[in-house]
């Protein structure tokens, strides 16, 4: 008999397969919280191995993206974390294992980024709540294509992630607080494991934020690589264009607030606003081709007009307040018929 459903359900979640046309289907996604000693101080929650266990989340195979994917910069945080991880591919049901007979549950291994809004995380830790805010996030869970390794225990290896070719975490797997045959025997005493669920096994030290336009590459030895070789935008292309508006804004209180001060102080003031301008140029630069191109060119236009006041204030310090006036009712006039224009086009 066919069912039929009200709507479309939503498409398997899959990965590549090294060496295989075809494709892993994903179950479910478990993470490790706080399994390598290091990353757990600098959490400010060491972990005392004798007196505590493994801990977990889960994250929606929805939020499964594949290396090199370029994905959104979320909604609702201003820390938005890497965390690179190991990724163990269950292949065998199992129910209650014991840590002898895990390796028989192993189909192989992934390198993943467990990405995080940490402002979010942290705010639900500190009040006891759950993560899910701050961990279930779209497109935040980045993985690599799967290395098949029927019954291998991976028990040692290098362990790096860079950011724009810095290197940022560095470890190696060896550091786990509960090593593979542990997470499995654990675990496995609270789920019925299947076929395609994936563990994320935990990070090591060296978390941090990235911002749209970073380059991410994390690495595993023996497994691979999983990057994000492009962070574009928050959830469209107009993500640097409203940045931009923001930033201008942010200057524009600042300028306010220095008018009834002496000129020297509004002098260091609009140096940082010739420094910041400096930044948005850049930005609108890129934008530029992305489906905002009247907006980018009219924000260059309001960009290079900030700039030339900059010079006047400098070559007529008497005149700096009616300058810095200026400005500001530069930008607050400028910046509503942009908001409109760019409301009109995003509705079309």
């Amino acid at each position: 008999m066919t069912t039929t459903y009200l709507w479309n359900p939503p498409a398997v979640q899959s990965l590549p397969v090294r060496g295989s046309d075809a494709r892993l289907p994903i179950n479910r996604i478990f993470c490790v919280g706080r399994n390598y000693h290091a990353h757990a101080i600098e959490m400010g929650r060491p972990v005392d191995k004798s007196v505590e266990r493994a801990f977990y989340f889960t994250k929606s195979p929805q939020t499964l993206v594949e290396s090199g994917a370029t994905v959104a910069y979320p909604p609702g945080t201003s820390n938005y974390h890497y965390e690179m991880e190991l990724v163990l591919v269950i292949g065998k049901a199992g129910f209650r294992v014991a840590a002898e007979d895990a390796h028989e549950l192993v189909y192989g291994y992934a390198c993943g980024l467990d990405m995080t809004r940490r402002d979010l995380q942290l705010v639900a830790r500190d009040k006891g709540r759950p993560w899910d805010l701050g961990k279930d996030i779209e497109q935040g869970s980045v993985c690599s294509e799967v290395v098949p390794m029927p019954g291998v225990v991976i028990e040692s290896g290098a362990i790096a992630l860079q950011v724009n070719g810095v290197t940022r975490q560095s470890s190696d797997v060896d550091k786990l607080i509960w090593n593979i045959r542990e997470i499995l025997a654990d675990l496995s005493q609270f789920y019925h494991l299947e076929p395609g669920d994936l563990i994320y096994t935990g990070t090591p030290e060296g978390v941090g934020a990235v911002l749209p336009g970073d380059q991410i590459r994390g690495q595993v030895a023996g497994v691979g690589e999983v990057a994000l070789p492009r962070r574009l935008r928050r959830s469209t292309e107009r993500f640097r264009l409203e940045t931009s508006q923001h930033d201008l804004l942010d200057l524009q209180r600042v300028l306010w607030r220095s008018q009834r001060g002496r000129v020297r102080h509004n002098e260091t003031c609009f140096d940082h606003f010739s420094d910041r301008l400096r930044d948005i140029r850049e930005d609108l630069k890129r934008l530029d081709g992305h489906g905002v191109r009247d907006d980018a060119r009219e924000w260059q236009r309001l960009v290079g007009h900030g700039q030339h006041q900059r010079v006047r204030l400098r070559q007529r310090k008497r005149r700096n307040a009616l300058v810095v006036r200026g400005v500001c009712r530069r930008v607050a006039k400028e910046i509503s018929p942009i908001d409109r224009s760019s409301s009109k086009h995003d509705r079309h």
